[in-house]
């Protein structure tokens, strides 16, 4: 198999992945809405008096992602140039799983506080952080491409 094929397919999977990561953070919204309406009113599972220091702390750690998530990119698509075609593929792929990790935190911080304290706001309000930054970071190949420039 040639560099360019090779290419297509590692970016046609990680494509997937991507819509993988993409639709459990969707799946996590639909968990939320037949939770409200089983056990409506829902207010969470296991509620406690400083449930406000977990929100906030959660939420706090979401604002955080956005820039985590430059910081660790930035490093890791760093030195791209100086590394043979392979080499600076795997890192292209770690950066991107990496980012799309970070990207779904929120949605999951989301989802811890609704079912621990049933914070539905809060949970729609890190849902649609997550699905901006996925929407934000998804595989485009012809970036792919230019950050792989001269390589094969």
């Amino acid at each position: 198999m040639d560099i360019q094929s090779a290419f297509k397919k590692d970016f046609r999977a990680f494509r997937i992945i991507w819509w993988s990561m993409l639709a459990s953070v969707l799946v996590y919204a639909f968990i939320v809405e037949l939770l409200k309406i089983q056990h409506a009113p829902f207010k969470g599972f296991s509620p406690f008096p400083e449930m406000h220091l977990l929100k906030y702390a959660l939420l706090a750690m979401s604002v955080l992602s956005i820039g985590i998530i430059a910081i660790l990119r930035t490093i890791l698509l760093r030195d791209l140039g100086n590394k043979p075609f392979g080499k600076a593929l795997e890192k292209l792929k770690l950066a991107h799983l990496i980012t799309w990790a970070i990207c779904e935190a929120p949605a999951i911080y989301g989802l811890v506080l609704f079912l621990v304290g049933g914070f539905y706001e809060e949970f729609y309000m890190l849902l649609t952080l997550s699905l901006i930054l996925l929407a934000i970071y998804r595989p485009q190949y012809t970036r792919w491409e230019e950050l792989l420039a001269d390589k094969g």
